[in-house]
This record gives structure tokens, sequence and C-alpha cells, in this order.
């Protein structure tokens, strides 16, 4: 398939060389690539970007829908139910 470099499913660490790259081992995972050409980057059609800028705008609404609940609400912890739920996952 075709990846961008900063895509999760690379390597970290990968640089993009012509041919078979290096072995990789990531959770106890072992990667190799096989690049076989490097696009040039450039503009993209809308439909190569869509499901990203719809992600992008869905992060950047739910931010400006959080920013205003803690400017109108002050939140409370109920520290005697935080400490028993803590208890309870640490168990």
């Amino acid at each position: 398939g075709i990846f961008e470099i900063d895509r999760s499913e690379l390597p970290s660490g990968f640089l993009p060389n012509m041919g078979v790259s290096k072995i990789y081992t990531e959770n106890e995972s072992f990667i190799i690539v096989n690049v076989r050409e490097i696009i040039p980057q450039g503009p993209k059609k809308f439909e190569e970007i869509k499901g990203r800028v719809l992600s992008d705008y869905q992060t950047f609404i739910e931010e400006q829908w959080m920013e205003q609940l803690r400017s109108k609400y002050k939140v409370e912890i109920n520290k005697k139910t935080f400490e028993r739920i803590k208890k309870e996952l640490n168990s």
C-alpha cells in the first residue's frame, strides 16, 4: 500500500530508502518494509484525506466543548468514591 512517513503502520524511526529495510522490532513483532517508490509530497485530493479531516475536526469540536464545560461547571471529585474505585481497579 501507499503510506505516509508518519503513519502508525510504519515502525518508529523508519527512514524511507528504496529497497528492503532493515528489520525493526516493535511490540514483540518484526517489521520489514519494501520501498518500491518514493512519491514526492504534494496536494492531495479531498477523497484521500477526508477521513483525517473529519477526525481532526471531531477532535477540535470535542476540545472546544470540553473547554466550554470546564468554564461553565466546576469539577468536583468525591474522594471517598474515587478511592474505592481505585482500590477495586488495583485488586
